[in-house]
């Protein structure tokens, strides 16, 4: 039996895919939710629903966290609507598929600022808040993609390494307080991302958001730090980081190239 979860959940990127499986599922656990995303009438409907389905409290607070300011504008818009999260979990983030010197430099920088920046001032600030609580915890989701470079994914695969160190680090200087940080590296699942990336399809391979975030939060109830979800995947883990680095990679230019 699953324990009941307590509390608010902030969950950032929460209109579709696995964000939008964290809302729903951390409410099914016991928890209200606060969900954020770009799209409002998409955050509402989807909020509207689980409602519905689970009784909890449920608050949307639209917010692009690719802006240069959107993470520091979201938390100024919780404090201001009284919702301090017991967990944060770091989902929003996007791919840009292509070589580096044929993709907008603009598209890059927001890139960045969202998988790598947003995450850690809302790391950096709610974590701060849990510490002096003496509770609480991070959930940032990483990918298979940060362990190992990705021709033609290249920044992005950079951002989730980003992720994936400062996520162990800072769970690391958490120790002690109270406070988990947990890291999700999920594999292809089934979602927007390779519609937003412009990426091949892989759904043939994809697992399902919804059983990705389930295994996770089981992980995460089983006290774990790091969790890569699938065997394959993370038998996928071990051959970057052991397989000779310069067949890897050009291996994985050959089978993404165009």
């Amino acid at each position: 039996m699953k324990r009941q979860w307590t509390g608010t959940a902030l969950v950032t990127g929460a209109s579709a895919g696995i964000g939008l499986e964290f809302a729903r599922q951390m409410a099914r656990r016991g928890c209200d939710v606060a969900m954020t995303a770009r799209r409002a009438d998409r955050l509402e409907a989807e909020a509207a629903a689980i409602r519905r389905a689970t009784g909890r409290r449920v608050t949307t607070v639209p917010a692009d966290l690719g802006d240069p300011d959107g993470a520091l504008r979201l938390i100024e818009a919780l404090d201001s609507s009284g919702v301090e999260p017991d967990y944060v979990v770091n989902n929003a983030g996007v791919g840009v598929f292509g070589a580096v010197v044929e993709t907008p430099v603009d598209k890059l920088a927001g890139m960045l600022r969202l998988n790598m920046e947003a995450l850690t001032v809302l790391s950096a600030e709610y974590g701060r808040r849990m510490a002096a609580r003496g509770r609480g915890a991070i959930l940032n989701i990483a990918s298979t993609a940060a362990y190992q470079p990705v021709p033609y994914l290249a920044a992005y695969a950079a951002t989730k390494a980003y992720v994936l160190h400062f996520s162990e680090a800072f769970a690391a200087e958490l120790s002690g307080k109270g406070v988990r940080v947990f890291t999700l590296c999920p594999g292809a699942t089934k979602s927007e991302f390779a519609e937003v990336a412009g990426a091949p399809n892989i759904e043939f391979v994809a697992t399902s958001a919804e059983d990705c975030v389930r295994r996770a939060l089981d992980a995460f109830d089983n006290r774990g730090i790091v969790y890569v979800d699938g065997l394959a995947n993370l038998f996928g883990t071990y051959v970057g980081r052991f397989a000779p680095r310069p067949l890897l990679v050009r291996a994985v230019a050959a089978a993404l190239g165009r």
